[in-house]
């Protein structure tokens, strides 16, 4: 399999091969130059969203729907992420050379399994008092201002801590 056929997944278990542009190295080099440059930032691609989002052509049930599969991924894929989690806590995960490597992407998962799995059960709170036309559903200013808020504490929470 190519490294643009590789999943996250077997990357952060430590299927190191190279840049992502196609080295053929099947170990990664003492010191892998290409690591050095910063990577692009994430990229979200959510077929589940981008429905909601366009669910003014539809019901509230189709929006229900997609939430429903949005909480049913997260626990298919929380699975997986947390027998790994327990393996590791163990002393029992896969590649214990990486183990603090892998602790790093595995958090990140975590994290953002909970991120979905609550914003799923909230908007279903908030849909589920909307009418079947989601074009007459009322604009819920309390949610607003919540979303304002956290947007706006985002910043002082990614402050870098400074040198060390």
């Amino acid at each position: 399999m190519g490294n643009s056929e590789r999943s996250w997944r077997e990357i952060l278990a430590g299927d190191v091969r190279g840049p992502p542009s196609g080295s053929r190295r099947t170990h990664p080099p003492t010191r892998a130059g290409w690591l050095q440059e910063p990577g692009d930032g994430p990229a979200l691609e959510f077929e589940q969203l981008l429905k909601i989002h366009f669910a003014d052509s539809g019901t509230k049930a189709d929006i229900l729907v997609n939430l429903e599969a949005a909480r049913t991924w997260v626990l298919e894929q929380n699975r997986d992420n947390l027998a790994a989690a327990r393996a590791y806590l163990a002393g029992q995960g896969s590649f214990p050379e990486r183990a603090a490597l892998n602790q790093l992407g595995g958090r990140f998962l975590t994290d953002f399994y909970f991120t979905v799995g609550r914003w799923a059960r909230w908007a279903t709170e908030i849909v589920d008092g909307w009418p079947d036309d989601v074009r007459d559903a009322p604009f819920d200013v309390a949610a607003a201002q919540q979303a304002v808020d956290l947007a706006e504490s985002i910043e002082a929470t990614v402050r870098s801590p400074g040198p060390r």
